[in-house]
């Protein structure tokens, strides 16, 4: 949603929202000054959306907005001085379970208060409201959820969710020879990281590396040589224990040794990863040349040409 974007903590922002006519949605709703008080029907209403909204794909609770056909038309202050971001931020923790972590934005002005509430689609979904019922978002309506949809949020997020976070690692150490270099190496280190609610117990990664840029002399890969895809040199590491809920884990370290011979290798060269688990595949592609730095500098052809050191 484009509007996730906008921080909401000046009147700029929130005067988008009428000059494009944006209209209450699966992911949009808004309430009247009218309808925002410090009482027991305000926050079942405020805390339902809420829940729905996270239960379904996300969405944004503006207080503060007179609507016209659903389409928001004019601002409509929040003056009461009791309704703050903290008593927002509390309606949503003591009536939403489990925890729901929501980003609240207020702008101030001498007319009073407006809100915008976002609310993040749940990777632990379904969250339940204090009424013990479980919401979500129909067309622009909040509605309670279908006994079915319930089992089956309950079922997909009751599963690991493992993926490629990056390397670190990435500064390349230099040879120097009468002043040149002579070559450059790099030792980068791959990590995944489970996102998911359950232990992940069993999952195979595979890195692809070029042949004339993978250093045969660095032993710490040897035992997970898979084979040779074209000019590319497979290594497969299968899982040796588990991963946990968040854990990030480093799954190999590597050494990538850059001459003047494999730099054209090297400028338009991928590492290739593929992650294999329980449930399913995910893949990425690592550009070398905007990855590997020296100095957090790229490194380019001619510092292995006619020069005496790389630029500081």
């Amino acid at each position: 949603m484009e509007f996730f974007n906008k921080k909401f903590n000046n009147v700029n922002d929130f005067e988008d929202l009428i000059y494009f006519k944006i209209s209450r949605d699966i992911n949009i709703e808004f309430f009247n000054a009218s309808k925002v008080k410090v009482n027991q029907s305000f926050e079942n209403r405020f805390v339902s959306t809420v829940t729905a909204f996270s239960n379904t794909i996300g969405g944004i609770v503006f207080l503060g907005f007179q609507t016209v056909r659903k389409k928001a038309k004019s601002f409509d202050y929040i003056k009461d001085n009791e309704i703050t971001k903290k008593y927002l931020k509390n309606i949503i923790s003591f009536n939403i379970k489990p925890f729901l972590d929501v980003e609240i934005n207020e702008f101030k002005s001498k007319d009073g208060s407006l809100f915008a509430v976002k609310v993040r689609r749940s990777d632990f979904a379904p969250h339940m409201a204090n009424d013990f019922k479980y919401y979500t978002r129909q067309a622009d309506k909040t509605a309670l959820m279908p006994e079915h949809e319930i089992r089956n949020l309950f079922t997909k997020n009751n599963k690991p969710e493992l993926d490629f976070v990056g390397i670190i690692n990435t500064g390349g150490v230099p040879t120097l020879s009468e002043g040149m270099v002579e070559r450059m190496n790099f030792f980068p280190k791959f990590l995944i990281k489970n996102s998911g609610a359950v232990i992940e117990r069993f999952y195979k990664v595979e890195i692809s590396i070029p042949t004339a840029l993978h250093d045969v002399s660095f032993f710490v890969l040897h035992d997970y040589f898979s084979r040779y895809d074209e000019e590319m040199t497979v290594f497969s590491i299968s899982a040796k224990s588990p991963i946990f809920q968040n854990e990030i884990f480093t799954i190999a370290e590597a050494k990538i040794t850059l001459t003047e011979e494999n730099y054209h290798l090297f400028e338009n060269g991928n590492i290739e990863i593929k992650l294999f688990y329980s449930q399913g595949t995910k893949s990425a592609l690592i550009d070398l040349k905007s990855t590997l730095l020296y100095n957090r500098k790229f490194i380019e052809f001619s510092h292995f040409k006619k020069v005496n050191k790389i630029e500081q």
